[in-house]
């Protein structure tokens, strides 16, 4: 088992995972504070 995954193999597949969802999370917010002074506007 150890040997099919290695540690730094499992580590850049969560990195994969985890680094579009930071983005979004960041995002997210961002998109919305836009679209509120765009209403405003």
């Amino acid at each position: 088992m150890n040997k099919l995954f290695p540690k730094g193999h499992r580590v850049k597949n969560i990195d994969k995972l985890i680094f579009p969802l930071l983005v979004f999370v960041v995002a997210f917010p961002f998109s919305l504070l836009a679209g509120g002074i765009g209403l405003l506007l």
